[in-house]
């Protein structure tokens, strides 16, 4: 029965809907689609590289060429193919691409970029379009089929919906006979669902193999004027005039001995003289020259690839032609091939590099939301780019500072609520949290406790266990920073040795007899300076415990369990490891005391961490762990992210810069919700939303003309001047109702949704003007404008490429409004 229902819903997609029915792209900031795909997209990042789908394939090369015309309108001297990739994610752009690919198009000689293009419908609005764009004689999708996740659900609502809407107001039926290939390689996005939903949407089904007649066996996610062919997750397509196609599949672990023995021997040893080769990824991307000793280097040396590229090359021989295309990153932009006609959009000064045979082409905005097209790192400049540079800082400014498209673009400002109204609770209610706050306050600011109702008859489980206990003797609070800054040591040398035994674990064949004795010590050293650490910032509090506030033994807990966690999974990444060498029969008795050192240490560490220090009442413990634990991880992980991801594209200094932005960041985050409830009265928070709607039409302006240090010098103002706010205009008249505590929590929790959509859209901005946070500053603008997708044809001299794009998507295809994007030659010299 379940399988009759999915047939049916595979084979009777649902009718195209009102243009207001439309699916909008997906939520990126912890959206409803994001967290239902997020348990499977973390068990692929855990286990990519146990559990590879590629083991069950065989790779069989596709000879188009051998098939019947489709195209009669071509002669035989042409072939035409299609090319997009990064479709499935906002409805209305996948439809308006779809349309595309599936009509015949035409556009007036000499076409440049900025010129229109006409469907071939015979109407006046052709009239001169004499030049012919042929519907290709296959699709190939370069990765990243929909979104969040490409699985089965996903698919079906988000690719194949609105490609048979499109295929339906073109009048193609499913059992049309002369269907083209569909064919295609997996991305990031495909492979979170194991390429499940990747294989039942392009690999070939049981019912095309010449058995339709057998009950049950449609395919499971067919689209109109469409077949599948391909047999594996890699392909390699025989195209006429001695042109060849590859589609890669490097995703997980670089590219596999599979791919390359069954490369290496699809043209008799050698590459081909003309390719185009197709990965999930760019070889140039963001400006960006690739790394040398990168995975795509090393994939092109194994398969005896030139790297033009890499600035090291000279280029390819002259016999030779080559186009690199990838999406992943979503926007449109070419490296090298002939240099740029007018209106290309390119904003760059100077000369790009050239190229008559060889092109790095990046073409992501085949449906997915738009990734800003000016960051640019500077190292290689781009022949075109789309949307230009200044459309780009236009459309992504404008959404970053609306505060209702954050709001709606996913669950941030219900997180930001949550943080503010934890942290406004703890330091109000529970007298465990509430005296460390008090105190901070005091000696930062010098402000004393403004709330004078006690909330904590309303809830007796945190009443104050133990009036007397802070009289008692024991640590003072310098001895008591001293051994908190030994125990944070010893927390991050024994996250240290999860780094170290990631890195172990990751090693290459070439580098393992090299670095893997290196980390293995490396694993030791950390382990036994966080064991020493461990033990002189645990010994006193240990010995004074009865002196130690309820607050302090939860945070002792904390760490505790902290510490426990990264040790056990230290020990279980180590074992990876070792299963690797014990299959080697390489293992010695040392390495396994040293797995089983950490699992047991960390074991014992939680367990005298419990038993010790929680002997206070568990609603004490919880509300001071989860108060800790949200404002520390808050804290470093904004601070962290901001390092790390931010500075991506940046060296150490780049990533420092980043990283001191994070720390701005996250000093908003956390503190502007909370002083200005805690402290302000109701005319600072007036005040404070009135400056956020003041300074986002002033830092749109400023982020749309691209003057970086400005808007960052305004950032940094509007920040001190909503944390000044509460200060200027204090609740003077503190009541005590325990009503107005309520709406002080209220309060708190909007402000904090509000005040989290306002600084992480100013955050993105500022970054993205530092070329940091591309990605996700395109994911929180949410653009579903600018699209495009790539026909290429063939000929015996060379190929020639027609980028077509749109700049605003439809519901009616016919009423699309085309343009070309870019148009470039190679062929051998």
């Amino acid at each position: 029965m379940a399988k009759t229902i999915e047939q049916k819903k595979v084979s009777d997609p649902p009718a195209k809907p009102e243009d207001s029915a439309f699916k909008k792209p997906v939520s990126w900031l912890l959206g409803p689609q994001f967290i239902a795909s997020l348990k499977t997209t973390l068990l692929y990042i855990a286990f990519k590289n146990k559990l590879d789908p590629r083991d069950w394939m065989e790779a069989e090369v596709c000879a188009f060429d051998v098939e019947p015309r489709l195209n009669n309108e071509c002669p035989g001297s042409e072939y035409w193919f299609d090319y997009l990739a990064d479709t499935g994610d906002g409805q209305k752009a996948t439809y308006s691409i779809a349309y595309l690919c599936l009509s015949k198009l035409r556009v007036k000689e000499p076409a440049a970029p900025g010129s229109d293009v006409y469907f071939d419908n015979n109407d006046a609005s052709a009239a001169g379009a004499t030049t012919l764009l042929p519907r290709g004689e296959f699709l190939f999708i370069g990765g990243d089929t929909s979104y969040h996740m490409a699985d089965y659900t996903t698919l079906a609502e988000r690719f194949q919906a609105p490609f048979c809407w499109a295929a339906n107001d073109l009048g193609i039926k499913p059992e049309d006979l002369g269907r083209r290939p569909m064919v295609g390689v997996p991305a990031n996005h495909d492979y979170y669902d194991l390429i499940d939903g990747f294989n039942r949407q392009l690999r070939k089904p049981t019912s095309e193999e010449g058995k339709e007649d057998l009950a049950g066996l449609k395919p499971q996610l067919m689209v109109p004027g469409f077949k599948r062919v391909q047999t594996a997750s890699y392909t390699a397509i025989q195209l006429p005039f001695g042109w060849w196609l590859w589609g890669l599949d490097n995703e997980v672990g670089g590219l596999d001995v599979r791919q390359q023995v069954f490369f290496k021997e699809t043209c008799g040893g050698k590459p081909p003289d003309k390719l185009i080769l197709a990965t999930p990824e760019p070889t140039t991307v963001l400006g960006k020259l690739a790394d040398p000793k990168g995975r795509f280097a090393q994939m092109f040396e194994y398969l005896g690839l030139t790297c033009p590229f890499l600035p090291s090359e000279a280029g390819l021989a002259k016999n030779k032609c080559r186009l690199d295309l990838s999406g992943d990153t979503h926007h449109y932009a070419r490296y090298w091939g002939p240099g740029p006609s007018a209106g290309s959009g390119g904003d760059q000064k100077g000369e790009a590099p050239s190229a008559s045979n060889y092109a790095s082409v990046v073409s992501g905005l085949g449906g997915a939301f738009l990734h800003p097209s000016h960051v640019n790192v500077g190292e290689v400049k781009q022949q075109t780019v789309y949307p230009s540079p200044k459309e780009s800082r236009r459309a992504i400014s404008a959404r970053l500072f609306n505060i209702v498209n954050l709001i709606l673009g996913g669950y941030v400002a219900a997180l930001g609520a949550f943080l503010a109204f934890v942290v406004f609770f703890a330091a109000t209610v529970p007298k465990s949290t509430t005296e460390v706050v008090d105190k901070l306050l005091a000696k930062l600011f010098g402000i004393s406790n403004f709330l004078q109702t006690d909330l904590t008859g309303w809830f007796p489980a945190l009443q104050w266990p133990d009036q007397n206990f802070a009289e008692r003797a024991g640590l003072d609070d310098w001895g008591v920073g001293l051994r908190v800054g030994f125990l944070g040591l010893s927390t991050a040398l024994i996250v240290a040795t999860v780094v170290c035994a990631k890195l172990l674990v990751g090693l290459s064949r070439r580098e393992k007899g090299e670095l893997s004795g290196r980390y293995s010590m490396a694993i030791v050293l950390s382990l036994a300076g966080a064991l020493v650490f461990l033990f002189f910032g645990i010994k006193d509090f240990w010995i004074y415990v009865d002196s130690l506030s309820p607050f302090k033994c939860s945070v002792l807990v904390l760490l505790s369990s902290l510490w426990a966690v990264s040790s056990i999974a230290a020990g279980i990444i180590y074992s990876e490891w070792l299963n690797k060498q014990a299959s080697k029969g390489k293992v010695s008795k040392i390495h396994v005391w040293l797995l089983w050192t950490l699992v047991v240490i960390g074991i014992a560490i939680f367990s005298a961490g419990v038993l010790k220090f929680g002997k206070y009442p568990f609603a004490y413990l919880f509300s001071d762990v989860l108060f800790t634990f949200l404002v520390v991880a808050t804290f470093f992980g904004v601070i962290l992210v901001g390092a790390l991801v931010g500075g991506e594209l940046h060296g150490i200094g780049g990533k420092i810069g980043f990283g001191i932005l994070g720390l701005w960041h996250a000093v908003l985050q956390l503190g502007v919700p909370f002083l200005l409830v805690r402290v302000g009265s109701w005319r600072a928070w007036v005040a404070a939303v009135l400056a956020v709607v003041v300074f986002a039409t002033l830092g749109n302006q400023l982020a749309r003309r691209g003057l970086r240090w400005l808007l960052l010098a305004v950032w940094l103002g509007q920040g001190a001047l909503v944390l000044w706010l509460p200060f200027a205009l204090r609740d003077t008249e503190p009541s005590s109702d325990a009503r107005m505590h309520v709406l002080k929590l209220v309060v708190a929790a909007l402000l904090g949704g509000l005040m989290s959509c306002v600084w992480l859209g100013w955050y993105l901005a500022v970054s993205l003007e530092f070329n940091g946070h591309y990605s996700e500053a395109g994911g929180a603008a949410r653009i579903e404008e600018y699209k495009e997708f790539i026909r290429i044809r063939l000929t015996e001299d060379g190929l020639k490429a027609y980028v077509i794009g749109i700049d605003k998507p439809l519901s009616n295809g016919p009423a699309l409004k085309m343009k070309i994007i870019d148009v470039f030659e190679l062929s051998p010299s």
